[in-house]
């Protein structure tokens, strides 16, 4: 556990600047501290993986599992996460097509690398 621990040390601090820029932007809330927050996500996502490995949830139904899950651990409603999960999906670009007009109506689309 340890090894992977460090070898995962990069991501967590890059994903340790998203979140904290999201928390900023105030697209995302959470009690935690941004670092716990970091460690937080990683754990759900190791989870998610231990889930596929066991035969608890579908491969193909992993990434979208673990990027909802990941945004509504943010505080960000399923719902909103769910709709900007399908739209990533079906278009490959978090932004509204009209020009990011409803980014407001679902937190976590904005600027902030999501």
């Amino acid at each position: 556990m340890e090894g992977i621990h460090r070898r995962l040390e990069p991501v967590r601090l890059e994903t340790a600047t998203v979140l904290q820029r999201g928390l900023d932007a105030g697209q995302f809330t959470s009690p935690l501290p941004v670092t716990a927050l970091a460690y937080v996500r990683e754990q759900v996502i190791l989870g998610l993986m231990q889930a596929v490995n066991e035969g608890l949830l579908a491969p193909e139904e992993a990434g979208r599992s673990a990027a909802i899950t990941a945004l509504a651990t943010l505080g960000v409603p399923v719902a909103a996460a769910t709709e900007l999960v399908a739209r990533i999906l079906a278009t490959g670009n978090a932004a509204a097509p009209d020009a990011r007009a409803s980014d407001a109506a679902v937190p976590g689309s904005g600027d902030i690398g999501v």
